[in-house]
């Protein structure tokens, strides 16, 4: 998770209460925050405690990818000790081959985490399903 939709403020910027909001409408709809980006400047707590984050990514850490139409050489070009999350713009479900982006990653033994970004419940369902054909 990185910003409250519509207003594009960080969680991590978040008063406790307005956290608490979130914690329950989350767990309401039986999501789990998988990390927590936090922003330059931001601090990590109380946000990642109440929202139950497993993971937080900080802004300073230099381990994201996304991948895109090169994805192959991109891939081989990065320092992949360092790449601690992959991005999943939900608009490339649709474009790019995310199948076979999965199964180079399973095969290069990656073992962070995939944030699907600016997502829905139906891009989310059509991730994991894609997971699931790798799997």
């Amino acid at each position: 998770m990185r910003n409250v939709p519509q207003t594009g403020k960080p969680f991590a910027g978040l008063s406790e209460p307005e956290l608490k909001r979130w914690a329950t409408e989350l767990a309401s709809n039986k999501l789990k925050v998988s990390a927590l980006h936090v922003p330059a400047g931001e601090s990590a707590n109380p946000a990642a405690a109440i929202l139950g984050a497993a993971a937080i990514w900080d802004a300073t850490m230099a381990g994201a990818w996304t991948p895109d139409a090169d994805w192959r050489e991109a891939w081989r070009k990065l320092p992949r000790g360092r790449i601690t999350s992959v991005r999943v713009p939900a608009a490339s479900l649709d474009h790019l081959a995310w199948k076979g982006i999965l199964e180079m990653l399973q095969k290069d033994s990656y073992a962070g985490n995939f944030v699907v970004e600016q997502g829905t419940g139906e891009s989310i369902r059509q991730f994991i399903h894609l997971i699931g054909q790798v799997a």
